[in-house]
């Protein structure tokens, strides 16, 4: 089973370069628990950026009656050097990769997974971060429909910070202003939900009586977004089956049972939707629905200024998705900003281009029910997806 959770509010404002390597198809991996990440996924165009380097731990002004100036500048340099040189010792400098990550290793169907993660870039290269892959070396490497089969060692290319470490915190907010994607880990707020959301805790909130989501029904691993507008397309028929009498305790049931069974990628699958409407963000009463996300989640759900969200007047909700194994979104790009929580399981990320655009067969049609959204299947890609 996995969590997953979507704040729909703005970030920051500027513009970034194509993103690497292939609009988010977001395929769900292994579902067992894994540490938090936090993902920065935009679809913006090219930002030209000053390289300027970050220095870590400044200084404050001596105290009166405290160290000179210039102990305080040789302490405050010290710093630097020992974490300089701890970080060199994570490090493997014959491949230039961390051998030590934040995230543990996630069982396999042919053993454990292990992790490899790139340098972390102190000075950062906006131009030419993140690499980019084809989408064909991407899902040859790694089929989307055979989510347990993760290629091990598995190398995370994107930067991954600490967000509990001020240093690392500062440089991934130079990633988060210039919209180029990053991970992040050891965030106190998502922490301690990854701890509270037992089964036993989500059964007893998802079924209270204030509680709205719905589950959709799809007859294989795939799921094409759509919304209430087949009125307006001739010859459309919706692509996933709604679910309105699906309880939260029956979806559970299917997805645990498909941890433990297994399922095959032809065989139905479900995928159970909830959110919380920005009004609704900060409410105090229990009948207002969705309140135990905004709640457990108070980054997302702030009335000021934070990291994860910059501009709280904008901020339009938080989208909230339980995806059991396997369930794979279609191809898409969302209409604003987004940080991505991941508070159980596992989820795959592939992220395009804008450049790419015109070939993944996104639909233009505003009428259409599934705007925004490929109708190319990664899975089984054709011939003019694959160059």
């Amino acid at each position: 089973m996995q969590a997953l959770f979507r704040p729909l509010g703005p970030g920051p404002t500027a513009h970034a370069p194509p993103l690497a390597t292939p609009p988010a198809a977001q395929v769900a991996g292994t579902l067992f628990v894994v540490a938090l990440v936090m993902y920065l996924l935009r679809f913006l165009t090219k930002l030209h950026h000053s390289d300027q380097a970050l220095m870590p731990n400044a200084p404050m002004p001596a105290a009166p009656g405290s160290q000179p100036q210039s102990v305080v500048l040789a302490q405050a340099a010290e710093s630097r050097r020992l974490d300089s040189e701890r970080n060199r010792m994570q490090h493997d400098p014959a491949r230039g990769l961390r051998t030590a990550g934040p995230f543990p290793d996630l069982p396999g169907s042919v053993g454990t997974v292990k992790f490899e993660y790139v340098n972390i870039e102190h000075t950062p290269d906006f131009d030419n971060s993140p690499p980019y892959h084809t989408l064909a070396e991407i899902v040859d490497h790694w089929n989307p429909d055979d989510s347990d089969n993760i290629p091990s060692p598995f190398l995370e290319e994107l930067q991954v910070f600490n967000y509990s470490d001020p240093y690392e915190l500062a440089l991934a907010e130079q990633y988060r202003n210039a919209e180029v994607p990053f991970k992040i880990h050891s965030i106190p707020d998502v922490d301690g939900a990854t701890e509270r959301w037992t089964d036993s805790y989500l059964l007893r909130e998802m079924e209270s009586s204030h509680m709205h989501y719905k589950v959709e029904e799809s007859k294989n691993n795939h799921f094409m977004y759509w919304t209430q507008k087949s009125s307006r397309v001739k010859k459309w028929t919706p692509p996933t089956k709604r679910l309105g009498s699906m309880t939260f305790k029956t979806w559970l049931k299917i997805a645990r049972d498909g941890d433990s069974l297994g399922i095959g990628a032809e065989e139905k699958h479900y995928y159970l939707m909830t959110g919380v409407e920005a009004g609704r963000l900060v409410a105090r009463d229990p009948n207002h629905l969705g309140q135990f996300v905004s709640t457990d989640l108070g980054m997302f759900s702030t009335t000021k200024k934070n990291f994860f969200i910059t501009n709280v007047a904008a901020n339009k909700g938080i989208q909230c998705r339980f995806g059991m194994k396997g369930v794979i979104a279609e191809a898409h790009y969302d209409g604003g900003r987004n940080m991505v929580a991941m508070l159980k399981g596992a989820k795959r990320y592939i992220l395009s281009p804008p450049k790419d655009c015109e070939r993944l067969s996104i639909i233009k049609e505003k009428a259409h029910p599934s705007y925004r959204h490929s109708t190319a299947d990664w899975s089984n890609m054709d011939a003019d997806v694959r160059r």
